[in-house]
């Protein structure tokens, strides 16, 4: 793809990597059988500074969550009866994944950490 006024640099490319990734792995991408269905999670604030706080008024309990870094690094893994309150304040600045059981209903979401 030629980009009228487009420089080879990383700027240019990131307007474009979504397409770029589903041409060059569309059949990888398509063969991935997921068999889990995710809600949507709430969370806010967001940015957060030091706790973030999960808004989905169907949950009122969980009985498991994992928060990872873009990058699947573990940063807090808990089980059985997790407050909806988290505590992110030793978290680094940046972006996360938080996946969440509650009432066997499986919610995905991300935050960001300043």
């Amino acid at each position: 793809k030629v980009i009228t006024g487009g420089d080879h640099n990383e700027q240019t490319w990131r307007e474009d990597f979504a397409t770029a990734y589903l041409y060059l792995f569309v059949s990888y991408a398509n063969s991935i059988n997921d068999q889990h269905i995710f809600r949507p999670l709430l969370i806010s604030p967001n940015p957060a500074n030091s706790r973030i706080l999960i808004r989905n008024p169907e949950v009122k309990t969980l009985t498991s969550i994992r928060i990872c870094d873009i990058n699947g690094k573990v940063f807090l893994q808990k089980s059985n009866s997790v407050e909806l309150e988290i505590d992110v304040s030793e978290f680094a600045s940046g972006i996360y994944i938080i996946s969440v059981v509650s009432e066997n209903e499986q919610y995905i979401g991300r935050f960001v950490k300043n």
